[in-house]
């Protein structure tokens, strides 16, 4: 069966009120997965539960299932999850500061993956501290960020909204000129790229 049964069959079914037939193919293959007992299968398969029970308004459940799927497969990858969920579901910034603190227990420093994960858990925990007017613990995020950027391999563009939510609140602007350059230089997307390009315009 396949690893990520969510896809935009599924996601179709849901919008046309068809949710409870969705809901029945993912318990069915979640109780598969963990009848192999995979652990990453077993992630991926309790996060499509987590994500169809926000598609579907149900934030218990949703919460539930992203849960399970770090208690199956605890890293900064699964528990990075919580953090999105936190944030940009929830809209709940404390929140998002506790689940934070969970990816940076996580961290294999022996894993080059995990930077990554921890990159973009600052980005979004960053965006939180703003939220919460913690301009010194937004600064320190940028600052570990900047770190990160220079010496490890990270996913350029995943910092850019919290750049941009600095520049516009004036705090630590010549960390945001350093970290966007660093980014420019090294992100893939063209869209970002210009975005950036305009953002480091503005701040000359």
């Amino acid at each position: 069966m396949e690893e990520w049964p969510l896809g935009p069959e599924e996601i179709e079914m849901i919008r046309v009120g068809r949710a409870d037939e969705v809901e029945r193919r993912l318990l069915v293959h979640y109780d598969l997965m963990k009848a192999a007992k995979d652990p990453k299968h077993v992630f991926n398969a309790a996060s499509c539960l987590a994500h169809f029970y926000t598609r579907t308004n149900d934030m218990l459940q949703a919460e539930r299932y992203f849960r399970e799927g770090i208690a199956a497969f605890p890293c900064a990858e699964s528990a990075l999850e919580m953090v999105f969920f936190s944030y940009f579901v929830l809209g709940d910034p404390e929140k998002t500061l506790r689940e934070a603190d969970v990816v940076r227990t996580m961290v294999d420093a022996r894993d080059v993956l995990d930077f990554r994960f921890l990159y973009t858990s600052l980005a979004v925990e960053g965006q939180a501290q703003l939220s919460l007017r913690r301009y010194p613990d937004a600064a320190r995020n940028l600052e570990e960020m900047v770190h990160l950027a220079e010496h490890g391999k990270v996913v350029f563009g995943d910092e850019f909204e919290f750049v941009r939510q600095m520049v516009a609140q004036r705090q630590s602007i010549e960390l945001c000129k350093k970290l966007l350059k660093i980014a420019r230089s090294g992100v893939r997307s063209a869209e970002y790229g210009e975005k950036m390009d305009q953002l480091l315009s503005a701040l000359v």
